[in-house]
């Protein structure tokens, strides 16, 4: 079965909706100030990281899909 691709505003709209309904209030704090947050708009799982570190945190994110 073909998988449906999301539009560049949808995924836009879903990572807006769950920064805010999810991952804001666990990751809005002190330490976290210039920290760059990935998510996957699919699954809702984020990754944290720098802007140094972004292909790490891109490679953690796909190996939890591949896990599933």
């Amino acid at each position: 079965m073909p998988t449906q691709r999301l539009s560049s505003e949808e995924k836009w709209k879903r990572g807006n909706d769950l920064y805010d309904s999810r991952i804001r209030p666990l990751v809005e704090t002190d330490e976290n100030i210039g920290k760059l947050v990935q998510i996957d708009v699919e699954t809702g799982d984020y990754e944290m990281g720098t802007d140094v570190d972004a292909m790490e945190m891109s490679d953690r994110l796909i190996s939890k899909i591949l896990t599933l």
